[in-house]
């Protein structure tokens, strides 16, 4: 078949892509997100909502100096998490309003909101 893939099939392969967590995530978290459907950028605005870390702080930088975050910080408070993640899931302007801190301009913090990839409930 020498036919190339539909846009379908090439956007149900980059979602799939985008939803498998990095691999310097520790191993517990990325199990907890793939259960729950979580990506890494809604872990993004969970550390900003809890001022943990701004919402485009890098994880990979996490990852190398302060790992425990991930397990002592999410993984062991995975229910409240996932109830923060439930509840900005429905209301965008929580996380552009994060973005506003940073960026300091609302169409940007709105594109950036844009971006990322979040599993709205719309």
């Amino acid at each position: 078949n020498d036919n190339p893939p539909s846009q379908e099939t090439i956007n149900n392969v980059e979602q799939s892509l985008s939803s498998v967590p990095p691999e310097y995530l520790p191993r517990e978290l990325r199990d907890l997100m793939i259960s729950n459907k979580v990506t890494e950028d809604e872990l993004h605005v969970v550390a900003g909502i809890r001022g943990h870390f701004p919402i485009d702080t890098d994880f990979a930088t996490i990852a190398q100096t302060t790992p425990e975050y991930f397990t002592g910080g999410l993984v062991a408070n995975w229910q409240p998490v996932l109830q923060l993640i439930n509840e900005f899931r429905s209301n965008r302007q929580t996380v552009e309003d994060l973005w506003m801190k940073i960026v300091g301009d609302k169409d940007l913090a709105y594109d950036k909101t844009a971006d990322m990839n979040i599993n709205w409930n719309e």
